[in-house]
């Protein structure tokens, strides 16, 4: 018997059918596991960024916490207070050198 045939077997052709429907479960699970595989591989991948993101940061602020230097009144000074310009709040008020 061929394919598409007129006289086919009907117990044939339900065995072929059952075989299509259970390589389409297969291939949906398949899919399935792939496309958590892709979502955990891009989560994975932005939490590397945060964590550099975040460590590049940490790294900035222990440098700014190194360099800088506030007296009581909340003042910010630049490296080693030598410089007459006075950081305050992000405002800077300065007198000439």
């Amino acid at each position: 018997m061929t394919r598409g045939g007129s006289q086919e077997d009907p117990v044939q052709l339900l065995r072929d059918l059952q075989d299509s429907m259970e390589r389409e479960a297969d291939l949906r699970e398949q899919l399935r596991y792939a496309e958590e595989e892709v979502s955990t591989l891009l989560m994975a991948k932005k939490f590397r960024r945060t964590e550099s993101q975040s460590k590049n940061a940490t790294l900035v602020f222990i440098h700014l916490s190194k360099v800088l230097t506030f007296n009581s009144l909340g003042f910010l000074y630049p490296p080693g207070g030598l410089y007459p310009t006075h950081w305050y709040l992000g405002k800077c008020t300065s007198t000439a050198f």
